[in-house]
């Protein structure tokens, strides 16, 4: 499990940085949901991997999501910002720090050096 855990963060910090390059943005949080919550070494993994504090939850974000979209069409709650307080309030949300980002950031361009030569023999 380790090295499935490790590659997830290490993937995960790879789209990241596409997507903060795309956006020329930066990011210090991340949004965990779904199952992949309930591992709580995935998400340390994934605060450290990419540098970024990591808020986990909640695990049945689909679930609540579907239930808010339809209360909402019923009337029953305003937009989704009212549905966003309202799941925020009912489920607890975990927060992961960074820890050990120079370790994390050397294993993170071995991974890339790997990635790349495996692509390469891919193609």
């Amino acid at each position: 499990m380790l090295g499935i855990n490790q590659s997830l963060a290490m993937k995960y910090r790879r789209e990241l940085d596409k997507i903060q390059y795309c956006l020329n943005k930066k990011y210090d949080t991340i949004h965990m949901i779904g199952g992949g919550i309930q591992s709580k070494l995935l998400c340390q993994m994934t605060a450290n991997a990419t540098g970024c504090r990591v808020a986990a939850g909640p695990v049945e974000a689909t679930a609540f999501g579907n239930i808010a979209v339809q209360m909402i069409a019923l009337g029953q709650i305003k937009d989704i910002k009212e549905a966003r307080e309202i799941i925020e309030r009912s489920e607890a949300t975990c927060y992961y720090e960074p820890q050990n980002t120079e370790e994390w950031s050397q294993a993170y361009a071995r991974y890339c050096q790997v990635t790349k030569r495996q692509e390469e023999e891919l193609e």
